[in-house]
């Protein structure tokens, strides 16, 4: 058996060689010649273009409550792969990963079936839970949704968080493009959640709803939240929720939480949990690197807000989360997506800023960063983002916060520091 460090280096050879090609057919003649355990799980489907991870947070963390043995699928991972595949919150073991990449290798890839890195491994977590025996699968969608790999799956629920821009090239210049390539996760007879949309994307994802005869549930119609502090009520779906602690800091995490509990309700018959389950769940959830506060000495907070919106609705929180102190920065972010917006929403917040890089070969530069930030507030360009985080850590006392934001790869890198340092609070 080949060794987890050769089964890594294989997987990032395809996704330099191959990129990403939204296709189905390839999984799908994939999936059969591994027998279609994706047909055999019973799973809630999470799309959007945020929320979907702290949407599968709650899925998972309720459904867990309620004694249900749950696999769980996210992408990307912060700090090591086998983080994207997980039963009961504990990730697979390196072997068990080693040893499914084989055997799509020798059963798919051999047998003449060429599949991507996010191929390949979404093969994997349909195999491990099916064989994990799991109660119920929450997938979250890689990238759009009509045509990501996850989407072979027949879910109780589907679920759509939100709708914005993100992966233009690949989705989309509008919402409604966007909104129709997410809205491809929908299926006949089946729940349709919709979380917190704009008005085309909701007309769109209207439209997709009744063309395929889909049962919806969207937020302001169907069901309704209503939160504030950390606690929320939701009423819909035949129930009326009152004072449920939501465990995910931030606002914007209401609608999250919200979506997740129609979708419970609305699969309810299928996959059994109590009123009880469901208060211990939202209030346990966890998500790392989503406003998470990772050392008090200064008091650090990751946050993985990558796109314009995401990074907005982070803003929003700042008040509250910064209170009479100053704000301190360490940025990265990805070439391919809208930085200079980004830079744009939170630079009046700033203090001071550090730009940094995580993976070079697909990251601005620190200097491009810092050229942009410098028009607006103190800013220093160092690369090395270890060096990076020592250097606005030094900046920081007293009451002030240091937000690390940009990219989800440099919340696992510092993460990742952390850890190794021991001081890593949560």
């Amino acid at each position: 058996m080949r060794s987890y460090d050769e089964t890594l280096d294989w997987l990032y050879s395809l996704e330099k060689s191959k990129g990403i090609e939204l296709k189905l057919e390839r999984v799908a003649s994939a999936m059969r010649l591994l027998g279609d355990p994706q047909l055999k799980l019973r799973c809630f489907h999470v799309a959007g273009t945020n929320g979907k991870g702290s949407c599968v947070a709650f899925l998972a963390s309720v459904l867990g409550c309620a004694g249900h043995r749950v696999g769980t699928y996210t992408s990307p991972h912060l700090i090591d792969l086998t983080e994207r595949l997980q039963v009961d919150g504990v990730p697979i073991a390196r072997d068990a990963f080693v040893a499914l990449v084989d055997e799509i290798r020798r059963d798919v890839i051999d047998a003449g079936v060429e599949l991507t890195f996010f191929e390949v491994v979404t093969a994997a977590a349909f195999l491990y839970f099916f064989r994990e025996e799991v109660d119920v699968a929450v997938i979250e969608v890689g990238l759009g949704g009509r045509l990501d790999a996850t989407n072979l799956v027949h879910p109780l629920a589907a679920v759509v968080t939100s709708i914005g821009l993100d992966h233009g090239a690949f989705l989309g210049d509008t919402e409604a493009l966007v909104a129709a390539e997410k809205g491809g996760i929908l299926k006949p007879g089946t729940p349709a959640i919709i979380g917190s949309v704009g008005k085309s994307a909701g007309e769109v994802l209207d439209e997709i709803i009744a063309a395929r005869g889909a049962v919806p549930y969207r937020s302001g119609k169907e069901y309704r939240v209503v939160g504030t502090g950390s606690r929320m009520s939701f009423e819909g779906l035949g129930e009326v929720l009152e004072d449920l602690e939501i465990g995910l800091r931030g606002a914007y995490q209401f609608s999250n939480a919200g979506a997740a509990t129609a979708a419970l309700l609305a699969a309810a018959d299928a996959i059994p949990w109590s009123v009880a389950d469901l208060r211990l769940g939202l209030s346990q959830a966890t998500w790392p690197g989503r406003l998470e506060v990772v050392s008090d000495s200064p008091r650090v907070v990751l946050d993985g807000a990558h796109n314009v919106s995401a990074m907005r609705a982070l803003v929003a929180e700042l008040p509250e989360l910064v209170g009479g102190g100053d704000l301190h920065v360490l940025f990265a972010a990805m070439d391919d997506k809208d930085w200079r917006g980004m830079i744009e929403a939170l630079s009046p917040q700033c203090t001071t800023v550090v730009t940094t890089e995580v993976i070079p070969e697909r990251a601005v530069s620190a200097e491009a960063l810092q050229r942009v930030f410098s028009t607006h507030c103190r800013t220093v360009a160092e690369p090395d983002p270890e060096l990076a985080y020592e250097l606005i850590t030094a900046k920081a006392s007293g009451n002030d916060i240091v937000l690390v934001c940009g990219s989800l790869f440099l919340a696992g890198k510092i993460r990742e520091i952390l850890l190794r340092r021991k001081v890593l609070l949560s």
